[in-house]
Formats: structure tokens, C-alpha cells, sequence
């Protein structure tokens, strides 16, 4: 048994399509990179032929989308080489975005605490009209609870993110694990 030369990144992005959702197996480290270096640079691509046609942001969301399946399943591969379970991710996006739906709530909250007003009913008066969104940031400071929880998503995302770098960057197993063979091994 020989160690395989490294994938490339044209060979890494066809893989990427080719195994478009296949989620068993394993990703070395120069696939799951390659790849994601393609996703990045694909969708600055995209952005940026959006705003000088301006589309908004058409044809990015398009590779995005066109980008998702395919991405969620080599980071799956990717965390079988380091014998972890492809759910992991699920965990990690469920986390984050949990933390931003709180602090995006508890944001809506302090704007209707900064610019509403009470009405005779003892209810909430709330005219969307008279927030000066432009400076919707002060509204921070009418209910402190909700920079803190802002701050905590910012900080939980973070966390992840390193942490989540940190697992993906790790070199995989050697050898047999209970995802595969292991990739950077061909037989002679």
C-alpha cells in the first residue's frame, strides 16, 4: 500500500459534483479545502458579476444553492476521516442559528422598546415609520439584555467556527475506520 498523490483542486471540485450527495465515506483534507476554497471563490464570483449587472444578489444565491448539497455532504466525508459522525455539522448549524434568531428577536424587542410607546390599553403603540434605522444600533441601549445576547451569538458563532476549523484542519485516521478505507491509501 502506497500513499495517493494529493487531489488537485479540479479533481476535488469534480468530486465534489460527482459525489453531489454522498454522505458516506471519507474527504482528505486537500478535497474538503479545495472544495471549500471553490465555494468561496465561486460565490465572490457571482456577487460580483450580480452588482455590476445589478441582479441584488441572483446568480451568488443560484451557486449557493446549486453549492449547498454537495458542501454539507464532503464536510460529512470530511469528519468520517477523523472518525467523527457527518451530524456534528447539523449540531453546529443548529446551534448558530438558534443563537441568531435569539438575538435577532431580543433586537426587534429593544427597537420596540426604544421607539414604541405605550397606548391607553396598556399595549405596545409600535410605528415602523418613526425607527431611525439608520441608527437602530441605540436601540442596544434601551434594552441592555439584547446587546448582551447579540454579543453571546457573536461569541457562540466564533467558538464554533474554530472549533469546527480546528476538527476539519485535524489530518484523518489512518487506515480503516467505521466510515471507510481510508482515502490518502491506494493498493498496488
Amino acid at each position: 500500500m502506497t500513499t495517493a498523490p494529493m487531489v488537485t483542486p479540479v479533481e476535488a471540485v469534480a468530486q465534489g459534483f460527482r459525489k453531489y450527495v454522498d454522505f458516506s465515506g471519507r474527504a482528505t483534507r486537500a478535497e474538503f479545502w479545495w472544495w471549500i476554497l471553490f465555494t468561496v471563490l465561486g460565490g465572490a464570483v457571482f456577487w460580483g458579476i450580480d452588482t455590476l449587472i445589478g441582479w441584488g444578489s441572483y446568480l451568488e444565491t443560484l451557486f449557493s444553492l446549486a453549492t449547498l448539497l454537495p458542501s454539507l455532504a464532503v464536510t460529512a466525508r470530511r469528519l468520517h476521516d477523523i472518525d467523527k459522525s457527518g451530524w456534528w455539522q447539523l449540531g453546529w448549524y443548529a446551534i448558530v442559528i438558534t443563537a441568531w434568531l435569539v438575538a435577532g428577536v431580543m433586537f426587534l424587542i429593544a427597537v420596540v422598546m426604544k421607539y414604541g410607546a405605550r397606548d391607553a390599553q396598556g399595549g405596545w403603540d409600535f410605528d415602523a415609520d418613526t425607527v431611525d434605522w439608520a441608527n437602530s444600533s441605540e436601540a442596544f441601549a434601551s434594552f441592555p439584555p439584547a446587546a448582551i445576547v447579540f454579543f453571546a451569538a457573536i461569541a457562540i458563532t466564533l467558538a464554533l467556527t474554530v472549533w469546527a476549523i480546528v476538527w476539519l484542519a485535524r489530518r484523518g485516521e489512518s487506515g480503516q475506520n467505521r466510515f471507510g478505507a481510508d482515502p490518502r491509501n491506494i493498493e498496488r
